[in-house]
């Protein structure tokens, strides 16, 4: 256990919901779905209202979605054997994906009041709504039956319009932003390796790469247009994070003695979460959190204190307020909001 708290507070803490105060400014709060015996946060939007998904004692995935006065309500489609919500508007619209038992996946949209829509991309065996802006456009991927991964976007009506970059044999779509600005990476056919681009919304497609990136990554998009992601400059080396503005201008980083840097989401004013690998005095790899403010200023955490070595940052709002998750010492994952 560690210097915080006893496991028997800790457990407390799991049950009431209740804060725990880092400093003067930060505070924690944990909590699971009933029933839980691991649980992601994958996102969350303005109004602190989170989505995810959580193991049964089955291990069977569902999904759920927490307001932000701490109510939790699970939800799966129907016939759904592993539900995956990865993203919510500021509507309270959610996406995701869910299988059915057999090899095929599907997407949905949930909306406010729980109905929700399966959708396919046309000749897929597996489709994921990845990202959802506020006009309930949704951003993803699928494959189709030779397992090829392309890009589409689903508008709010149903119209769903695939797309790959030129040259990609392989296209993976993560964000989208209120301006219908589509952020992911594919692989090229010549070199194979990853690289990241930018679609416009009339289609258009830009890509790029960090200098001397041998595989760019991207996971995120604002509503400015700037997005965050990570590259590597070898095979066998470090990994590092990059922001890349909208006039196509990229900048380096990396957290704190990390050997892997992954950021996975921005907010409007540019405040990057995501989580960085690295070494121990033993030599094994820990896992831990960190933010980027606008300032280029880097602030590494873990939530609660003493889970510095197995905890990841998924999600951050316009407010600051982050989400993810983190092993406890049972070895199962809980959720957490991280409020400065």
């Amino acid at each position: 256990m560690n210097k915080y708290m006893t496991a028997t507070a800790l457990v407390a803490l799991f049950v009431s919901g209740l804060s725990v105060s880092v400093d003067a400014k930060v505070k924690y709060t944990t909590f699971d779905p009933k029933g839980s015996i691991g649980t992601i946060a994958f996102g969350i939007n303005n109004g602190d209202v989170i989505v995810g998904s959580y193991y049964d004692s089955n291990n069977v995935e569902h999904g759920y979605v927490r307001t932000a006065d701490g109510k939790i309500t699970a939800f799966d489609p129907p016939k759904s054997g592993a539900t995956f919500a990865y993203c919510i508007n500021n509507k309270g619209t959610i996406a995701g994906s869910y299988g059915t038992g057999s090899d095929k996946g599907h997407g949905f949209v949930r909306a406010v009041g729980g109905t929700i829509t399966s959708f396919d991309a046309p000749g897929a065996i597996g489709t994921s709504g990845n990202s959802i802006n506020d006009k309930g456009v949704v951003a993803g991927g699928y494959q189709d039956d030779n397992y090829v991964g392309h890009g589409f976007v689903r508008t709010a009506d149903g119209t769903i319009t695939e797309f790959d970059p030129t040259g990609a044999i392989e296209t993976v779509v993560d964000g989208i932003n209120n301006k219908g600005e589509v952020a992911g990476s594919y692989e090229d056919g010549v070199h194979f390796l990853e690289h990241g681009f930018v679609r416009a919304a009339d289609g258009t497609i830009t890509t790029f790469d960090p200098q001397g990136s041998t595989g760019t990554v991207t996971y995120a998009i604002n509503d400015r247009g700037t997005v965050t992601g990570y590259y590597g400059e070898s095979v066998s080396g470090p990994i590092h994070g990059f922001v890349r503005t909208a006039d196509g201008t990229i900048a380096t980083f990396d957290a704190p003695e990390s050997i892997f840097t992954v950021p996975r989401s921005i907010n409007s004013k540019g405040a990057i979460a995501g989580y960085y690998e690295y070494y121990l005095a033993n030599g094994n790899v820990a896992i831990s959190c960190f933010v980027r403010h606008p300032d280029g200023t880097i602030t590494t955490f873990a939530p609660p204190p003493g889970t510095e070595t197995s905890s990841v940052a998924y999600g951050i709002n316009r407010n600051g307020i982050i989400t993810g998750q983190y092993v406890g010492d049972d070895g199962t994952s809980q959720g957490y909001l991280r409020i400065p």
